[in-house]
């Protein structure tokens, strides 16, 4: 019978045993006294009660600091020209007189560059009452043109505006960038910064287009504001667009109107007239690469 009690010792009996094996030294019953406060310091973690503590301390300090000049005055943004005032008041969230120390930076950032007009944001406290963000916008680019495929009764395109990087910017207010070229075909916007580069140096030519399209995803068919066309070669480019335009110093080809330009064979210009305007480009989808 004793055997089993020694087995279903209950907690209690255990310390009671351990007090009088302990109490016969100073230094035991100090023992004795550390592994009570031990399982007390435990069982006010398990349950919750050091976190409740804790956030009840952290809230009266920052109390403290608000009310001692820390407090919320104002928030400052610099570079913001398309993002949406109302939109980004929402996403900070943040009120006057708040100690400016309640605010996650770090976190705050994250959610910032989720906006897509935000490329790169910053943000920073200018104490002692001041929190200051810096905004780094996407620059409008080109206009990103693609086929709807989400079924049948939304067959159509789709056009959005990009950024030189190919990143979707909005498909809203577009007509405020009707200036910009519009690209279409598989993967043009990650190819469009490319092709602006190497058109750069043409500004004759980089004026007159309009649109480009990505054929089979290996060059461009350029698109001209007088309905002319201009088949771009796969490689090469540059070498292409010398030769177009010592025909166009002597010529002045690129000015007359509806006619294809062929610069895909190699040190070769074919010309010749086509009905097809700039507005009807539809019919190229079954162009050959």
């Amino acid at each position: 019978m004793s055997a089993l009690k020694r087995i279903y010792m209950t907690p209690i009996h255990f310390c009671a045993r351990l007090f009088a094996l302990l109490r016969s030294s100073l230094f035991g019953f100090a023992l004795f006294v550390l592994l009570i406060i031990m399982v007390v310091i435990v069982g006010l973690a398990i349950n919750g009660t050091f976190h409740n503590l804790y956030q009840t301390a952290i809230l009266r300090v920052h109390h403290l600091l608000a009310n001692t000049g820390f407090g919320l005055q104002d928030v400052t943004v610099e570079g913001r020209y398309h993002t949406d005032r109302e939109t980004l008041r929402a996403l900070v969230n943040v009120s006057p007189g708040q100690s400016v120390f309640t605010v996650d930076l770090a976190a705050l950032q994250q959610k910032l560059e989720t906006l897509t007009w935000v490329e790169k944001a910053a943000v920073s406290r200018v104490l002692p009452n001041l929190l200051h963000i810096e905004l780094t916008e996407r620059q409008p680019f080109g206009l990103w043109e693609q086929e709807n495929n989400k079924g049948q009764n939304n067959k159509g395109t789709v056009t959005q505006l990009i950024d030189r990087h190919g990143t979707p910017i909005t498909n809203k207010e577009l007509h405020l960038y009707a200036h910009l070229p519009i690209f279409t075909g598989a993967e043009s916007h990650i190819h469009a910064a490319r092709l602006m580069e190497n058109l750069a140096a043409y500004p004759i030519l980089q004026n007159r287009m309009i649109k480009a399209q990505r054929v089979s995803n290996r060059r461009w068919t350029l698109y001209l504001d007088h309905g002319g066309v201009i088949y771009l070669p796969a490689e090469n480019i540059p070498q292409a667009l010398d030769l177009l335009m010592d025909m166009e110093s002597k010529k002045g080809i690129l000015s007359t109107r509806g006619q294809i330009i062929d610069l895909r064979v190699p040190n070769r210009v074919f010309l010749r007239d086509t009905p097809i305007s700039h507005d009807k480009t539809d019919k190229t989808k079954g162009e050959k690469a």
